[in-house]
């Protein structure tokens, strides 16, 4: 053994344990990782499309992550939001009360808002087109090429909401010259069944080819309802994604087909109450409980009440009593077509074009009280599509420029009807309200990055985004009977110029430093959920500007990857939910530009290979985020908490409180992933690879407002039970075991998913001191998935 061998493995070995470091791609290849039994393996250079152009991850001056295809498979990944913890400082969940939505945060700045009304901060880029909407985004995951998340804004190129951060996701497209098909069965428990294939088939060889993906998936949901006796959460969904290409010497096009349909129920929200006194011995609290807690106690007796108390998570939580009165479901159907086509010039540059058509329709009941009564119901109709085209040019015009320009348009416009029931406010009978919101977007961008290369190591990079937004809404406020003649409109525009100028340096062949200055832009609004269109809005655009400097190294011989960075973040108009008073005398809630927040953090990543066949890989982020100014009040009428000091005067109802200490919600200040792989051959018979990852995350605000709300304070209930709006820390731990055969067509796994079955609250939400509630996180899921490629 070599004196180099022996100072490669003992810095190895040295990095594994004082750099938690992050995810990595690995490929096997003839090159000698290091000595050892095992597969021979290097860490692969993911090709990444980050800068709208064929590049390497480690020469992308963006804190970025990406995982190719092989990994997708290895994390058995249904959406997007299965790659929480994934990469330092990204929080990717589900929204909660939609089990479509997302509520993906990057460095402390995200959103946590269904509505269609609502932008997301965090852009998901599928196949080149931005997903406009947050509340579809968790869907099927199939037959993935890579996906890339960037972290910090990326609006020059991936478009002006994405202040915090982009997730681009690349499905495969069809290959021309050769067939491929594949098959596969997972089993699961609380019923998941999945069933998936694929088959690639050239028409013209080297010329044309059709693809055809396919999945279908059922569940049975993890909760049980005692007060129907049966599954509730369950899902059954089936993904079509027809695609062709066609190919000549200088010109190649794919154009996508796409069909989700899926039946399910609506999400499970569980009863999260304050109870200073307990239920059962009075019927009302004199305001010492939740309001909702008194009704449940003069309804239906003190024991009822008592149950919807805020109680620590564990796995009786998934054992829950509601009556679900309008059947608790959510149906979705999209279907959408994207084409791309791109035109080489040589010597010159290629011209791309993206154009995009999707469509969708959701039926969805809620039943937000989360218990026997029916206290607060609701029946949703939703219709949304979006139509963009983008025509950009690329073109490495000299050996001292080379650049990326274009334009895009991108015209979308949803419509919601609502009702709600309402039986609360004069139980039992129930009050019937009737809203509907319709809303009209345009958006032109025009957009350019050039790289300049001073000398052969020393680039100036400059990009800017102008956009140009007007939005136009009809709004029929909540009130008894439909929304004849109470339909008012509004409309605004908005435009915005979004630079980025920056540094990169190639320090060695294996060592890359960058460092820039971002502005992000996040559009304006209305707010499809007011009492009146005075409320509605409009609230203006906000802004991110980044300071960010990092590096990238690969080292001993393509064994061991280092990437990290830091960043401090200044965010302007940040858009949060608030409390005005109406002109009737009410009070709304409603979202407007309220605070200002400062982030700053560090990003660390490591690949490692400490000998044949074993592989280390990791992230650990630090966040250190806090409101600068935020002045408002985010109760209403309720009393603020005595902690809370006026900053402003009162406006009837509302008296607006400092909320500067208040946290920012899914941010915690540390988080941290360890994973580990090792194969090795089993005699003829094939490859064995075991996989082990650990995932940790601080405490964290579950919720913007707080609880009490505006504070991290909490409240005792008279049974000891702390209701409160922070997580604790969580450790998640998942593991499989994998065979390969020696040709590498079939596979077999088993896998598990939290196996130390860690139960959290996911969210909380306060609704105007009335009643709160939560959503849980996954419980432990394991099952065997076995594939077969033709």
């Amino acid at each position: 053994m070599t004196t180099k061998t022996l100072l490669a493995r003992a810095s190895l070995a040295a990095l594994s344990v004082i750099l938690p470091g992050t995810s990595g791609a690995f490929a096997q290849d003839a090159a000698v990782a290091a000595d050892g039994p095992g597969p021979r393996r290097v860490i692969e250079n993911v090709i990444v499309q980050a800068q709208k152009r064929s590049e390497t991850v480690q020469t992308v001056p963006i804190a970025m992550t990406a995982f190719s295809g092989d990994e997708l498979e290895r994390k058995f990944a249904k959406d997007i939001a299965d790659f929480s913890g994934s990469t330092p400082n990204v929080q990717l969940a589900p929204e909660g009360i939609s089990p479509f939505a997302s509520s993906f945060f990057m460095r402390g700045l995200g959103t946590d808002e269904r509505e269609s009304f609502s932008d997301p901060s965090v852009a998901v880029v599928v196949d080149g087109v931005t997903e406009a909407r947050a509340s579809v985004a968790l869907t099927d995951l199939l037959d993935i090429e890579s996906v890339e998340v960037l972290r910090g804004p990326q609006g020059t190129l991936q478009g002006r909401n994405a202040t915090a951060g982009a997730i681009l996701v690349r499905r495969a497209a069809p290959d021309v010259s050769e067939f491929q098909a594949m098959g596969g069965m997972l089993a699961g428990n609380y019923g998941r069944l999945e069933a998936k294939g694929m088959v690639n088939v050239p028409l013209v060889d080297g010329v044309a080819a059709f693809r055809l993906a396919v999945k279908s998936s059922t569940s049975d949901g993890f909760y049980e309802n005692r007060f129907s006796n049966e599954k509730v959460g369950g899902q059954d969904r089936i993904t079509l994604l027809p695609s062709f290409k066609y190919v000549t010497d200088n010109f190649d096009m794919v154009l996508r087909g796409e069909f989700v349909r899926v039946r399910g129920d609506s999400s499970t929200l569980l009863a999260y109450n304050t109870c200073r006194v307990d239920p059962t011995l009075m019927a009302s609290s004199g305001g010492a409980n939740d309001a909702m807690v008194d009704i449940l106690a003069q309804q239906f007796g003190g024991d009822v009440a008592a149950a919807s108390c805020a109680r620590e998570p564990d796995k009786e939580s998934y054992a829950i009593n509601q009556n679900r009165p309008q059947g608790e479901f959510n149906d979705l159907d999209v279907w959408g077509i994207t084409g791309e086509m791109n035109y080489t010039l040589p010597d010159i540059g290629t011209i791309t074009y993206i154009g995009n058509y999707r469509h969708t329709d959701e039926h969805s009941t809620l039943d937000p009280d989360g218990t026997v009564g029916s206290l607060f119901s609701s029946n949703d109709f939703t219709s949304h599509y979006q139509t963009s085209h983008e025509l950009r040019f690329a073109s490495e015009f000299s050996d001292f420029v080379d650049f990326v320009a274009g334009v895009l348009y991108l015209r979308q416009a949803y419509d919601l009807d609502r009702t709600q029931f309402l039986g609360f406010v004069a139980p039992p009978a129930q009050i019937e309200f009737n809203m509907g919101s319709a809303q009209r977007n345009e958006q032109w961008g025009l957009f350019a990055q050039a790289n300049w290369h001073l000398t052969d190591r020393l680039t100036l990079v400059t990009g800017a985004r102008y956009s140009a937004d007007k939005k136009r809404m009809d709004i029929c406020a909540a009130a008894p009977g439909d929304c004849a003649g109470r339909i008012e409109t509004l409309d605004e525009s908005w435009t915005n110029v979004s630079p980025r100028i920056g540094l990169n340096y190639q320090l060695a062949d294996t060592l890359f430093a960058y460092g820039y200055w971002a502005r992000g832009f996040r559009a304006g609004g209305f707010n499809g959920n007011a009492s009146s269109a005075a409320l509605a809005g409009p609230y203006d655009p906000e802004r991110v500007d980044t300071y960010e400097v990092g590096f990238k190294w690969d080292g001993f011989d393509n064994m061991l990857r280092v990437n990290g960075a830091a960043f401090w973040m200044e965010a302007k108009g940040l858009q949060r939910s608030i409390s005005k008073q109406s002109p009737s005398g009410s009070v709304d809630v409603i979202t407007d530009n309220a605070a200002s927040a400062r982030l700053r953090g560090l990003e660390l990543e490591v690949t490692a290979l400490p000998f044949r066949g074993f592989s280390l890989s990791g992230s650990v982020g630090y966040l250190d985020a806090k409101y600068t100014d935020y002045c408002e009040d985010l109760n209403g009428a309720t009393p603020n908490d005595p902690s809370l000091l006026p900053c402003g005067p009162a406006v009837g109802l509302t008296q607006p409180v400092d909320l500067t200490g208040l946290p920012l919600n899914r941010a915690p200040k540390w988080n941290a992933r360890l994973a580990g792989t090792y194969d090795f051959p089993v005699g003829d018979a094939g490859t064995l690879s075991l996989n082990a990852e650990w995932i940790y995350e601080s405490s964290q605000l579950t919720t913007q407002a707080g609880f009490p709300t505006g504070t991290v304070n909490g409240i005792t209930n008279y049974n000891g039970v702390v209701v409160s709006p922070l997580r604790g820390p969580s450790n998640i731990v998942n593991a499989s075991i994998t065979w390969y055969d020696a040709d590498d067509r079939y596979r077999v796994a088993v896998f598990g998913k939290n196996l130390t079955n860690e139960i959290y609250i996911l969210r909380t939400s306060t609704i105007s001191g009335v009643w709160n509630f939560a959503m849980l996180n996954a419980p432990r899921t394991y099952g065997i998935e076995l594939t077969y490629n033709f």
